[in-house]
């Protein structure tokens, strides 16, 4: 560890001074004074602001105050640590910078000094510590000299410096891949997936046991190693997971038991085991699909109700459990009465960033001649009711479907397959559907691909934090591929990977998941030589 003081910052602690600690103002004219032309900002509210060329630091070390220099004033605050966990940048995650100091401080600044430039990365008032996640997506390898500046009201002040090093993988690289190590089965097929802090949960099927034994398995996100392991009772079949803000996970999908079908809800703790004393189970004839979690843990559950009667068919439901004392749980379900509705299915469902839920599908639509056709569609959830949004166009025997939805922006992007007939390959699609105003017909903004045709189906779809979307797709070939392909707001992919299975052998996408980081989970099944294996891998976009 290294530790100095530098002159150019108690010229800029003058400065700030002078303005009464108006951040904004101060930053800039020190950034003025030292001929920076960067047009960094610093908010009025004390949270670092960024543009697209500012990347926080990620870095770590400890130790005493260095004494001030120049005309800072004696005998005022004195910094008695300075604190930067973890240890090493060398992963994406939270970095959490802690200044301890005596009593008669009134703010603390934090700056960097990196690549020839100096930022101010935060103000904080005498006992913050400030947390900053870095998304994979930063790019400031190398070593940053992290000053602290603590000032009193007397306008005292002391400073403490020291030399940092990041080291990221580089962009576009493999972290690593497990493809069923440990596994004791030959016939693990993967279904699903969720990045949570520790790594990513995967939740599959073991065929070896015999049907109905499903798993959900916890793969560290630094190694890939399996840290627990669920085993559901037997009949259930498991159709999503999805993270909970304590870190546990949610598992839906149904049972089968006595000629029955029931959806089944199960939550784990952060260590695996049940976090409630036993599964919700709920009404014959259904199956829970999809889930998503809000902020404060409340659950939104999609699946399908079989409709017995002269014409059995299926509908969406969506059921809304609250957080514990948040209200009573709600039911909606998409449809009319038996006999009168064509088949609708759920596949998918997400949470906007005001609590609006969408649900990711298709429905049965009339296509003329007493034809018909199923299209990928897009409904809402809203209090008990649930409202088709969206239905894909189509010639008379064009066909759809949508396997994920997920938001972009403020908009919904919806990804699948489509068809131009029954005896067509399947290929590839997405789009991205806007809304004037809330409420307002939704209507296509782009699709992927644009202008071209591409065979497979994109299988699954996240919301990354780089204000992109992530999918995972299934497609064909010698041998078969798994690709993973971030699509820009704009619809065009900002970066596109494959993963082979070489060895005489072929691979299945099934699932995708984005930790808040940015780090890209790809999940799937490979299959070699009668042997079927749990896939699951990290990259580094």
């Amino acid at each position: 560890m290294t530790q100095k003081t530098t002159l150019i910052l108690p010229i800029a602690l003058a400065l700030v001074l002078a303005c009464q600690l108006d951040t904004e103002a101060a930053y800039q004219d020190y950034i003025d004074s030292s001929g920076d032309d960067s047009s960094d900002t610093f908010d009025d509210a004390g949270d670092a602001s960024t543009t697209d060329d500012f990347e926080p630091i990620a870095t770590s070390t400890s130790g005493p105050s260095v004494p001030p220099t120049g005309d800072a004033p004696q005998g005022g605050p004195e910094i008695l640590g300075f604190t930067v966990d973890p240890a090493t940048a060398n992963e994406a995650g939270p970095v959490s910078i802690l200044v301890e100091h005596t009593p008669d401080v009134a703010a603390v600044m934090l700056f960097d000094i990196y690549d020839g430039e100096t930022r101010l990365l935060a103000e904080l008032g005498p006992d913050e510590p400030w947390t900053y996640a870095i998304t994979s997506e930063a790019d400031f390898e190398g070593i940053h000299e992290l000053h602290a500046i603590v000032v009193d009201d007397q306008d005292r002040w002391a400073e403490a410096a020291t030399e940092l090093t990041v080291d990221l993988p580089p962009g576009g690289s493999m972290i690593w891949i497990n493809e069923g190590e440990g596994d004791q089965s030959t016939l693990n097929f993967s279904l699903a997936a969720a990045a949570v802090e520790s790594g990513v949960v995967v939740a599959g099927i073991d065929l070896n046991a015999g049907s109905g034994h499903a798993f959900a398995r916890l793969y560290a996100g630094n190694t890939g190693d399996l840290m627990w392991s669920y085993e559901a009772p037997k009949g259930v079949y498991i159709s999503d997971v999805e993270g909970t803000p304590d870190g546990g996970v949610v598992l839906v999908g149904h049972i089968e038991l006595n000629d029955t079908r029931q959806a089944w809800v199960h939550q784990l703790g952060p260590d695996g085991a049940p976090a409630l004393p036993s599964p919700i189970e709920w009404l014959t004839n259904t199956t829970a699909i999809a889930v998503a979690v809000d902020d404060d843990g409340g659950l939104y559950v999609t699946g399908e109700v079989i409709q017995v009667g002269m014409f059995e068919h299926t509908d969406i439901f969506v059921w809304h459990l609250p957080a514990e004392g948040q209200g009573m749980p709600a039911w909606a379900m998409w449809g009319t009465d038996v006999g009168n509705t064509l088949d609708d299915h759920a596949s998918s469902i997400t949470i906007t960033d005001d609590h609006r839920v969408f649900v990711g599908g298709s429905t049965k639509v009339a296509t003329g001649n007493n034809t018909f056709a199923d299209r990928m569609a897009v409904f809402e959830y809203s209090n008990v009711d649930i409202l088709l949004r969206w239905v894909a166009d189509g010639g008379t025997t064009e066909e759809s479907d949508g396997l994920g939805v997920a938001m972009l922006e403020d908009d919904v992007v919806i990804a699948g397959w489509q068809r131009l007939s029954l005896n067509d390959p399947q290929t590839m699609t997405a789009v991205r559907l806007h809304e004037t105003s809330q409420g307002a017909s939704l209507y296509p903004v782009w699709s992927y691909p644009a202008g071209a045709s591409l065979d497979g189906q994109l299988v699954d779809i996240k919301r990354d934090p780089n204000d992109r979307v992530v999918v995972v797709a299934s497609e064909p070939g010698t041998p078969d591929r798994l690709t993973t392909i971030a699509l820009r707001a704009s619809g065009y992919p900002a970066w596109t990977e494959d993963w082979v299975h070489f060895g005489n052998g072929d691979t299945t996408a099934s699932s995708v998941a984005v930790d808040e980081y940015g780090y890209v989970y790809f999940v799937g099944t490979t299959a070699a030589n009668g042997v079927f294996r749990t896939l699951v891998g990290k990259r580094r976009p």
